[in-house]
């Protein structure tokens, strides 16, 4: 029973950092202020990899899967059921608002190389936050920190080969959906 409060905890928090992303990326194509639009985009880029990284929090069901009783397993996998759709939801949302931003900007910058540059950043956000535990605001809390994980991403081959399987996953995953949400041109 613990397990199952444990998860719905950290499960809560993640939804509302991922719920975040969507909100300042709402809040970006709506406010009129300059200095609105900038903090609300820059917050909004902040908290895009939180959207995806929920899936990566499938990890958490297989660690724990062989040591649970069945009718944990039961209320744990319903959970997951429940969880993992808003991390691919919060994504698409997130990456459908960011795409709306670029188009708004310039209509160029909504084509796919674009879109699959910014899955790959994501990723590497994804990374740095599961792998490296940094948290979205501690670019501004802790920009050393953020900087040291970032560097010694770089330079361990499994975790740039990680980055790179996300991306390449995110890329995939958001353009082959793009065209049924109804964002950007065909490019």
């Amino acid at each position: 029973m613990s397990l199952i409060l444990y998860n719905l905890g950290w499960m809560s928090w993640n939804i509302l950092l991922a719920g975040l992303s969507v909100l300042f990326g709402y809040l970006s194509l709506k406010v009129k202020s300059r200095f609105f639009h900038i903090v609300s985009t820059l917050v909004f880029l902040l908290f895009i990899p939180n959207t995806i990284y929920i899936v990566t929090d499938l990890a958490h069901l297989i660690q724990r899967w062989n040591s649970v009783e069945t009718w944990v397993k039961a209320v744990i996998s319903l959970q997951y059921l429940i969880f993992i759709p808003i991390g691919f939801l919060t994504f698409i949302y997130s990456m459908k608002l960011l795409e709306k931003n670029l188009l708004k900007f310039d209509r160029r910058l909504s084509n796919r190389w674009i879109l699959i540059l910014m899955n790959f950043v994501v990723a590497l956000g994804v990374v740095i936050g599961r792998v490296q535990r940094t948290n979205s605001w501690e670019i501004i809390t802790n920009p050393i920190k953020v900087l040291q994980n970032l560097l010694s991403t770089f330079i361990s081959i499994r975790l740039i080969v990680f980055s790179l399987m996300l991306g390449l996953f995110c890329s995939v995953f958001y353009l082959s959906v793009r065209e049924k949400i109804g964002v950007g041109e065909r490019t």
